[in-house]
């Protein structure tokens, strides 16, 4: 099926208009954090996705979260040693 061209200038413009925000960096790690797993099954990088969940969530306004979990099989990829930007390529 051929590209259609509508859709390809559509796609462009925003390609285009979106590409200063995504390779802006919005944070960068000293080292690698991954989704390795130790003998209880917790990894690095599911540690700190749940303590960001808490984070988030555990105001009086955003639910008074005390606990959150993450499904490892949910983890697409290590974070690796270096920027991030939004528009990054996953690694994994």
């Amino acid at each position: 099926m051929p590209p259609d061209p509508a859709e390809s200038k559509l796609l462009d413009y925003y390609t285009t208009l979106s590409t200063p925000l995504a390779n802006q960096v919005i944070g960068s790690i000293k080292a690698d954090i991954t989704t390795t797993a130790n003998t209880a099954g917790e990894s690095a990088l599911g540690d700190v996705i749940a303590d960001a969940q808490v984070a988030a969530t555990s105001s009086a306004t955003t639910g008074n979260a005390v606990v959150a979990m993450t499904n490892p099989g949910g983890i697409r990829t290590d974070l690796l040693n270096d920027a991030a930007t939004p528009g990054r390529k996953s690694k994994g």
